[in-house]
């Protein structure tokens, strides 16, 4: 999962078009969060994910924006990435049917992989 990833679709249009300049730098536990044109960090995050969960959970800490947790699932095919996050303070979602995903392409792949 470690590398910059593009939004290329979000749940909502306003969400997609503020997405659709931002990059994630995902390194061990850290997802950086970048303005794509101007590479300006807007925020950093500590995530983790959970394998063993099925489907695969993801939690990210967002304290500096939203000031939660926001806790989800996610799927890594190749260059693709997909988050379904839970609404707000709740579990992560138990399948891809409940809310619209993040849909993310990888630009670069990090050597710490």
């Amino acid at each position: 999962m470690y590398g910059d990833w593009r939004v290329v679709s979000a749940g909502d249009k306003k969400l997609r078009d503020i997405n659709a300049e931002i990059i994630w730098t995902t390194s061990e536990s850290t997802i950086t969060v970048c303005v794509g044109t101007t590479g300006e960090q807007v925020s950093q995050n500590k995530y983790n994910t959970d394998d063993s969960q099925n489907p695969k959970h993801f939690d990210m800490r967002i304290r500096d924006i939203v000031g939660e947790d926001r806790h989800g699932i996610y799927d890594l095919d190749g260059d693709k990435l997909r988050i379904l996050f839970s609404l707000e303070g709740s579990e992560p979602p138990t399948g891809w049917s409940e809310g619209k995903a993040m849909i993310f392409e990888r630009v670069s792949v990090t050597d710490t992989q």
